[in-house]
């Protein structure tokens, strides 16, 4: 549904009494309470429950790159041109010179204690078999391991793709259905006690209710894991053998 931040705003001050359905909001007013609506937004960026979509983007390796000195960069304007990822859910390498098809070969995501484990860290390879991401600001950074000696793979990352906080606020966004309430209500909470008024039971609970709404709508299935796709057993355990 599309939406500004104005709308959301001006509705967050109507549920708590500031102001009247026909009044206008002064520019101070706006400004603060576009603010408060991007920090709450930047808060559910971080919660995997508000996050709406799952997505895949694939990138360009070069030759050398994603050792300890040479990582690739993500993020607005890095190597990787995109959105900063707070985590990357999973990778994998893309040969691209497989025959008849590309092959889409999983590779493993490393913890700091796993990737500080490696002794080797610039050890090149034609194809590597790990990642590591460092979600470092304002770009991320991503270490593969072994370094790739080619250029002709891609990487293939998959990520949870966070919402955006609002640029302007006149700006028209388009909001996942029921995002624009779920908005609205748990602005007005945030908002209540700067401006000396107390949120009524019946905003708290709608606040609340549209929420967990959103959230649960965005719980997604996953397939439970038998093993790890290294051979290091002491990173997981094996369900079928009852090994770790």
């Amino acid at each position: 549904m599309s939406t500004t931040a104005q709308t959301i705003i001006k509705g967050a001050f109507g549920l708590i009494g500031v102001y009247q359905p026909n009044e206008t909001m002064t520019a101070t007013d706006a400004q603060d309470g576009l603010r408060r609506l991007n920090n709450m937004v930047g808060q559910w960026a971080l919660q995997s429950g508000t996050i709406p979509c799952r997505i895949r983007e694939v990138f360009d390796t070069v030759s050398g790159q994603g050792s300890p000195t040479n990582p690739y960069t993500i993020g607005d304007g890095g190597d990787f041109d995109t959105s900063r990822p707070g985590a990357i859910d999973q990778a994998s390498i893309l040969l691209t010179q497989a025959s008849p098809n590309d092959v889409e070969v999983d590779l493993a995501i490393l913890t700091n204690d796993a990737y500080d484990a490696i002794q080797v860290k610039d050890l090149a390879n034609s194809q590597p078999t790990c990642l590591f991401y460092q979600p470092t600001s304002p770009l991320g950074r991503i270490y593969l391991w072994p370094v790739p000696n080619v250029s002709y793979n891609d990487l293939v990352l998959y990520r949870l793709d966070q919402l955006s906080t609002f640029s302007s606020l006149t700006a028209a966004y388009d909001l996942p259905n029921g995002y624009d309430e779920a908005m609205e209500y748990n602005l007005a909470k945030r908002l209540a006690a700067p401006y000396g008024k107390v949120c009524p039971p019946d905003v708290l609970q709608i606040a609340a209710v549209s929420l967990m709404i959103a959230k649960r709508q965005n719980n997604k299935l996953a397939d439970l894991p038998q093993q790890i796709a290294q051979g290091n057993r002491s990173w997981g355990y094996n369900i079928n053998t009852g090994n770790m």
